[in-house]
């Protein structure tokens, strides 16, 4: 191997594990997504407190859960360790929308004081995990 063709393999190499960890960054893009969502779910909770805000709430986070879904699948790369993240932000996200919405349903029905708050808070796992992907992908 000449020394012309070993820089050309490692020139070509880093190459390509550029291009990967861009093309991982669909994940820092689905939490962002993600959060956006859940902020938007938890004001519409507030805002039409009830059964028709929870309809309303919850048809729009079906769609874009579907969407986010759909979009996951066509994705061919993945981040270093992705099944721990997902799971830590997810669980992470879930427990704090469980107590989101008791204490929002039962305390704050219709008090936007609580529910801007409370959907940013919970938002947070799936905004540092972004910006975890975002770190890693660079």
């Amino acid at each position: 191997m000449t020394e012309t063709s070993a820089e050309d393999l490692l020139t070509s190499g880093e190459r390509l594990a550029q291009r990967s960890r861009r093309a991982a960054r669909w994940y820092a893009r689905y939490l962002l997504l993600y959060a956006v969502g859940t902020v938007g779910l938890a004001l519409v909770i507030g805002i039409a407190p009830g059964p028709l805000g929870v309809s309303i709430g919850m048809g729009v986070w079906l769609i874009l859960l579907a969407g986010l879904t759909v979009y996951q699948r066509k994705q061919q790369a993945l981040i270093k360790k992705f099944a721990a993240l997902h799971t830590i932000v997810i669980m992470t996200w879930a427990s704090l929308w469980v107590i989101t919405v008791l204490v929002g349903t039962f305390s704050f029905v219709g008090d936007l004081s609580w529910w801007v708050p409370a959907g940013v808070v919970t938002a947070l796992p799936a905004l540092i995990g972004s910006l975890i992907v975002f770190r890693q992908t660079r």
